[in-house]
């Protein structure tokens, strides 16, 4: 499984709507594009999408945008990337429709933990909102934060 743009940009605008959820402020697309460091022309295809969703909602007019159609803490960032990007998995073997076209299915000794695996990772991000991921300071690049770090309180996960 690897996310793509689309999916990566669309929660890097979610959480920029997450941020200013409460105050409900209507935020241009090229605002957050300036923001997230988001290709203007593309971000608007993905707010297209999020908005067909049901994750966002727009407003049109001089001084009109998008804001998240639910609180933060109720949209998740496994039903945001399957908006997005459309049902994944970590190999087509673990989906009901890859196990018929594999010529291995009957005797593959590996499918068991790859479903295990996928519903591992598929459990993180159904459980990891969007008001989870604006709890602490996000790490700018150049503060090189190593994976073994300790992540922010709420997103630190045991597979």
């Amino acid at each position: 499984m690897k996310v793509g743009s689309k999916g990566d940009y669309g929660l890097r605008a979610l959480i920029d709507l997450a941020e200013r959820y409460e105050s409900g402020e209507v935020v241009q697309t090229r605002d957050i594009a300036e923001r997230k460091s988001i290709p203007k022309d593309y971000l608007a295809l993905i707010m297209a999408d999020l908005r067909k969703g049901g994750l966002v909602t727009s407003v049109r007019g001089a001084t009109g945008g998008y804001r998240l159609a639910r609180e933060p803490q109720a949209i998740t960032m496994g039903e945001a990337l399957i908006r997005l990007e459309g049902p994944f998995t970590l190999l087509d073997c673990a989906t009901e429709l890859g196990f018929d076209q594999c010529s291995l299915s009957l005797r593959c000794r590996m499918r068991n933990v790859w479903i295990e695996a996928n519903r591992a990772v598929m459990d993180i991000l159904n459980s990891t909102t969007i008001a989870d991921l604006i709890v602490g300071e996000c790490a700018k690049p150049e503060d090189s934060i190593s994976s073994d770090e300790v992540m922010p309180d709420g997103l630190t996960f045991q597979i």
